[in-house]
């Protein structure tokens, strides 16, 4: 036996089918009303869009949903859909409820000029496991990007993506690799990035071969491009760093981002592609790189033992220590900004001496450097950086917002809580 009913709802209305065997609804959702059901009785059900486009959300989570999508709940899960065009929504159950089942929580018309929507792009994340990469990734998807990440696991690790919901793939981007998934915008971040590298014929390759491939991959997909350059490739020239100024290289390294950025040059009118000179990143999930990762890493994991931080003599070199989630806000607002290559920095250049006094007053300590012979050839290190961030600030629209001391802060507590 067949029972059908019809119940109008302030969002339109539904029509319950049932038998002994199956109990199903079509919901009818207007444009611009939302539905929102809490299920009092356990069961698992399948939800169909059948036609319209609707954003559903999920314990708090947001999808847009399209004709064929399907979504299926397990036990007490909230959920609630929001009808951006007129909707309809087929609604499978294998158990027999009535209406009283559930209740209507925050139902009614919305303005949709004001929804948080998740964006409908696909972005693909090369890199994605590894310091700056991981970053990336969990605010794409906090923002509502569907994210895939892919990493070749070299150096980067699935203990950076910990609450990441996408997608993972062990991918080496330096070799031939497929991604059958249409793709909008491409943060390419994978790259050896170490200039102590012991091979630097390995690095010439696997840098530039794979840049080589993502370009080719954001052709095909008619794809943004955004990649990670360095303010490693001013080596010792003058400070501030301009973009456009003569370049010293002084490490492998450095010439490989190079050769990226003149390739990106002789692309900038045939695609979107943008390079972003970073300067020195420091913060959350980077403590994987050892010896790479930042002096404020080594020095606060130092100090924090109560033992003395250790200097190149004599800590008058100066950096510019740009924040993390600086980098991370600067990379995505590269997807509206024209072609080009920006540098990323603070325009604040601090020596190592400076920053002991500051790791000094955010740990509550008192200790002084201990200073030692700089072990490196002077011709490949880089003393000072400083980054000019005009043209960032004029086709970016975008500009520091941590100080290094609020920046230190913010990495201390987060350091403390992992």
């Amino acid at each position: 036996m067949t029972q059908h009913k019809e119940v109008q709802k302030k969002w339109g209305k539904e029509l319950w089918i049932a038998n002994y065997d199956y109990c199903g609804k079509l919901l009818i959702l207007n444009k611009g009303f939302r539905c929102s059901m809490h299920y009092h009785k356990n069961k698992d059900e399948t939800f169909y869009i059948n036609k319209g486009k609707v954003l559903m959300e999920i314990d708090n989570e947001k999808k847009i949903m399209l004709p064929g999508d399907s979504v299926r709940l397990t036990q007490g899960m909230k959920h609630r859909f929001t009808g951006l065009e007129n909707s309809e929504i087929m609604e499978f159950s294998t158990h027999h409820e009535d209406e009283d089942s559930y209740r209507d929580e925050v139902s009614g018309e919305v303005d949709l000029t004001k929804l948080n929507l998740p964006k409908e792009e696909t972005c693909l994340v090369t890199g994605g496991a590894g310091f700056i990469g991981s970053n990336l990734s969990l605010e794409l998807e906090k923002q509502g990007y569907k994210v895939i990440v892919i990493d070749n696991f070299s150096t980067g690790t699935k203990e950076n993506l910990k609450g990441f919901k996408g997608e993972i793939r062990e991918i080496d981007v330096s070799r031939p690799f497929e991604i059958k998934e249409k793709i909008n915008i491409i943060f390419h971040q994978a790259a050896i990035t170490d200039p102590r590298f012991k091979d630097d014929n390995e690095m010439l390759r696997a840098n530039l071969e794979g840049f080589k491939n993502i370009i080719q991959l954001a052709k095909k997909n008619d794809a943004k491009l955004i990649y990670a350059s360095t303010a490693n490739l001013y080596g010792n020239a003058k400070t501030p760093m301009k973009e456009d100024q003569e370049k010293e290289i002084i490490t492998t390294y450095g010439k490989s981002k190079l050769e990226m950025d003149n390739i990106a040059e002789q692309l900038k009118d045939q695609m979107h592609i943008v390079g972003l000179r970073y300067f020195n990143v420091f913060g959350p999930r980077e403590s994987f790189k050892g010896r790479a990762a930042s002096m404020i890493l080594h020095l606060s994991s130092q100090m924090k033992e109560n033992k003395k931080p250790r200097l190149f003599k004599h800590g008058e070199q100066k950096r510019d220590h740009i924040y993390v989630k600086d980098v991370v806000q600067a990379t995505i607002k590269a997807t509206e900004a024209k072609s080009g290559i920006y540098n990323v920095g603070t325009g604040i250049a601090t020596s190592f001496n400076e920053l002991i006094n500051i790791l000094n007053e955010i740990l509550k300590k008192d200790l002084h450097p201990e200073y030692f012979d700089n072990p490196y050839n002077l011709k490949t290190y880089q003393s000072n950086t400083q980054a000019d961030t005009s043209l960032a600030e004029q086709n970016l629209r975008w500009k520091a917002r941590y100080t290094l001391k609020q920046g230190i802060k913010d990495y201390m507590g987060w350091l403390e809580n992992e």
